[in-house]
């Protein structure tokens, strides 16, 4: 937790200018600061108890003092003075969004997250992985039993499975007639998962069965969003280009026709990236006049060099008994070619929604010693 050095009421917009001891400054609204006072929430849902519309529409500070581990508010107005607790305000103040992301590329090759399947079974082990998968968009477990269906259980450590067309559960094998590039030996470019539907699935979970001994059919992972920070720094406009088109995807079988449109890159308020959607073989035609159309495909162009670059990215054989657990909305994956007819690779696979996992992580935090989960070695 960051250290408040200094609180102060500013005499020309009365707003309240924090000062923390890392040299971050936030300046508050009183208005936000009336409408999330902690006296008028519910001590254990923590929802509120009043509505935005009963307060002022203007309220004002009168004084503001540091008190033990907190900021105690005065108000003028006749309303009830608020005490604030310093972690609150360094978790929440708005001024300051801090997501904890890590970006990656290569080099992180030298030191690919590993978390043995047994430590799952306690609190620590389960928060490393899931500490993994927030930090740098996935995590590997290693040692998960070779039964058919233990992926699974493993989402429902963290989470809940969602059903898809494919079902619940999902075999990434060769087929003679595959309906799917995944389940032929050529190689998969790295993209996302499903950007054709309404609610894209956030996390993918794939474990190993059995693997080629052919040389291929390595695991190719990139992390989209250092993609786009990197295409940011390079051509700012590019970004804002693939953040503004949304684009069709489709995908058709002989019992499905799914189609969603979405813009490649979403950013947040900060404007850093908060998910990516880049699947080109799901992308249907563009329905853009010619000016955007021709727009698109250079920004397309410049990210997909960034993306498709091998210092983006990090390569490894998944062995029997590896699981990867990645964030589908950040982390791009694909696969080294393999033959189809002589090297087994036999994945299982599962689709789970993040905000599961967040939560979970959350929970395990306010469980598990305060910091980074310390790294368990495989």
């Amino acid at each position: 937790m960051s250290v408040l050095t200094s609180a102060e009421i500013q005499p020309h917009n009365g707003r309240l200018r924090l000062t923390w001891a890392d040299g971050r400054v936030d300046e508050l609204s009183p208005l936000w600061l009336l409408d999330n006072d902690p006296a008028f929430r519910h001590p254990r849902t923590n929802q509120r108890l009043r509505e935005l519309r009963s307060l002022p529409t203007a309220p004002r500070l009168s004084s503001v003092a540091l008190v033990d581990r907190g900021l105690a508010l005065r108000w003028a107005d006749d309303l009830p003075d608020t005490v604030y607790p310093v972690a609150w305000l360094d978790e929440h103040t708005p001024q300051t969004p801090r997501n904890g992301h890590r970006p990656w590329g290569a080099e992180l090759q030298a030191r690919l997250p590993a978390v043995a399947f047994d430590v799952l079974a306690f609190d620590h082990g389960q928060r490393q992985v899931l500490d993994d998968l927030h930090r740098l968009g996935w995590a590997r477990v290693r040692g998960v039993p070779l039964e058919s269906g233990q992926v699974l259980a493993l989402a429902r450590r963290f989470g809940f499975v969602r059903a898809t067309n494919y079902g619940e559960l999902f075999d990434v094998i060769s087929k003679p007639e595959a309906e799917h590039l995944a389940y032929t030996g050529v190689e998969l470019a790295v993209h996302t998962d499903n950007p054709y539907r309404d609610k894209v699935p956030g996390v993918q979970i794939l474990h190993c069965l059995n693997c080629s001994r052919d040389g291929g059919g390595e695991t190719v992972l990139v992390d989209g969003f250092a993609a786009v920070q990197a295409l940011q720094a390079r051509d700012p406009e590019a970004v804002r280009t693939l953040a503004e088109l949304a684009v069709p995807f489709r995908y058709r079988d002989r019992d499905n026709d799914l189609r969603w449109t979405r813009p490649l890159v979403e950013l947040g308020r900060d404007g850093r990236p908060v998910a990516v959607a880049f699947n080109d073989r799901s992308m249907a035609p563009l329905p853009f006049g010619a000016q955007d159309t021709e727009r698109f495909y250079a920004a397309y162009r410049a990210f997909a060099d960034i993306v498709h670059a091998p210092e983006s990215e990090v390569r490894f054989l998944l062995e029997p008994g590896d699981a990867i657990i990645f964030d589908n909305q950040r982390v791009l994956h694909g696969r080294g070619a393999y033959d189809g007819r002589t090297g087994l690779r036999h994945l299982q696979g599962c689709y789970a929604d993040r905000d599961a996992f967040d939560s979970r992580r959350r929970m395990l935090t306010g469980i598990t010693t305060q910091g980074p989960a310390p790294y368990m070695p495989v």
